[in-house]
């Protein structure tokens, strides 16, 4: 048990000790960082397409009906996964299942929420984010179809996969865009957008 630990931790001090050079002595950059900007040069964009260039005010964003699909598509899947989990058990036991399958439903749904988000840390930064979205959020919808008659245990599995992947996605989407670009948008405050009091 012991010797484990002890070894990852010579491996480190020899790390530590032999290893001299620097990633800018071998030519490298540290951490994805490009080489220093030479004076008065501009840095490159390197976002990708579909990220905008807008600098979108409040007001901007909120007339948008993109804005209200968006927020209304997350508060749907909020609430029927929490519908689910408050009530789904017992609909599966009326439906003719166990409480056991009911059980297995809920994991099901929240190993198959870790595949989904690893499947968006895969194409996250490949594949446009509003298709992304909406293909879990297709795929939420067909989980709740499927789970309002899931007679049968292939229903079952199937409205877990779809559901867990859905909302996990979902929820990372909700996470993100709201209340991490509220902080973004709270630290980084511009004078022209405070709200001034008195």
């Amino acid at each position: 048990m012991v010797a484990a630990p002890v070894a990852h931790h010579s491996r480190r001090l020899h790390t530590l000790y032999f290893v001299r050079e620097r990633p800018e002595e071998v030519g490298q950059v540290a951490d994805g960082f490009g080489p220093p900007l030479a004076a008065g040069q501009a840095a490159p964009d390197t976002r990708p397409a579909f990220v905008s260039r807008r600098e979108w005010t409040f007001c901007e964003a909120v007339r948008e009906p993109g804005y209200w699909l968006l927020l209304v598509s997350l508060l749907g899947s909020s609430g029927g996964y929490t519908l689910f989990l408050a009530h789904g058990v017992l609909h599966l036991q009326d439906l003719g299942h166990s409480a056991r399958i009911g059980a297995w439903a809920v994991s099901i749904m929240t190993v198959s929420g870790l595949i989904g988000k690893a499947i968006l840390a895969v194409f996250g930064d490949r594949i446009d984010p509003r298709y992304i979205y909406a293909s879990f959020v297709a795929a939420f919808g067909v989980g709740i179809v499927v789970i309002v008659n899931a007679h049968a245990l292939w229903q079952v599995v199937l409205f877990a996969v779809c559901i867990g992947i859905g909302y996990a996605v979902n929820f990372y989407f909700l996470a993100v865009w709201c209340f991490v670009g509220s902080i973004v948008l709270f630290l980084m405050r511009r004078p022209e957008t405070t709200v001034r009091r008195g």
